[in-house]
């Protein structure tokens, strides 16, 4: 069990699969690009994965959470003590990208910009580094939402998709 939105996402992936089978490839933006990596770690079969903007450590995604909601900051102890007393002994940091990245065999591509204000490049490039078969594309100017009308990271990203099915 993940935390409740990223739970939800994977049981979508793992009823699409059910009722179509296997994905040639699964694409997530920001939390999306969480679960996909979670869902793939998890079973879900693809040929290859593209993330984009994705946020990596738990704990950090909530502390982000938290500080955009401008709520104090003592509250993230228990929200994350909320949300692990539903997780069956688990950490939420367990369902971290960088951890999921580590039981991932297919080609994945990682793309993220310099200037994402709302999850910092180095989340892509953590997640990148546990990898066994990662490429890294780091952007510049495009932010968390630009990035995905970008002409330039759309062809790149289905060049990779054409090349790794």
């Amino acid at each position: 069990m993940q935390t409740p939105l990223l739970s939800e996402f994977i049981t979508c992936m793992r009823d699409l699969e059910k009722h179509y089978g296997p994905f040639e490839s699964m694409i997530g933006h920001s939390l999306g690009g969480l679960a996909v990596l979670n869902s793939i770690a998890e079973g879900v079969q693809a040929k290859n994965a593209v993330i984009i903007g994705s946020g990596d450590k738990i704990p950090d995604v909530t502390a982000e959470f938290i500080d955009r909601m401008r709520v104090k900051k003592r509250y993230i102890a228990e929200l994350e003590t909320h949300f692990e007393s539903r997780l069956n002994g688990m950490k939420m940091d367990d369902f971290s990208g960088w951890r999921a990245a580590l039981k991932i065999d297919i080609p994945v591509f990682v793309i993220h910009d310099q200037e994402d204000y709302e999850v910092p490049a180095g989340a892509g490039e953590n997640m990148y580094k546990h990898l066994k078969r990662g490429k890294l594309r780091l952007t510049s100017g495009l932010g968390h939402r630009k990035i995905l009308g970008d002409k330039t990271v759309i062809h790149e990203l289905t060049t990779f998709i054409k090349n790794e099915t």
